[in-house]
């Protein structure tokens, strides 16, 4: 099973959501993917502490693009207000399509665009 590094900005209800499935996915999917919680990040310094020792996240941020431009991060997931998600989904998109050797971008891992809860990973199924 190979790693895969997750970020996720915001540790609201639907940021520990994420965080939480991202920690258990592996155990109930078995598979050739195992999620590493790389990074997590909220405006609020905190909240993003917070986050990153209640669920294991190897480093916290106060600023999202920061999370986005991680070369550790594989996946993006955004639990932010809907009314934010525009430019950080963009940003994300931009970002793993530089890191990306095949220059894929998957939306939910099956290759399609959704109106909510935007993930972005760069590889393909």
């Amino acid at each position: 099973m190979r790693n895969i590094g997750v970020g996720v900005i915001g540790t609201g209800f639907m940021g520990k959501a994420h965080s939480f499935a991202y920690r258990a996915v592996a155990g109930i999917f078995p598979g050739s993917l195992r999620p590493v919680l790389q990074s997590v990040a909220d405006i609020n310094g905190e909240a993003a502490e917070q986050a990153a020792n209640q669920f294991g996240f190897v480093r916290w941020r106060t600023d999202w693009r920061a999370l986005v431009e991680d070369p550790d991060i594989e996946v993006v997931s955004i639990a932010t207000p809907n009314v934010v998600h525009r430019e950080m989904a963009l940003a994300a998109i931009a970002q793993l399509y530089q890191k990306s050797d095949v220059e894929t971008c998957a939306f939910h891992g099956c290759g399609r665009r959704t109106r909510r809860n935007h993930r972005f990973s760069r590889h393909s199924r």
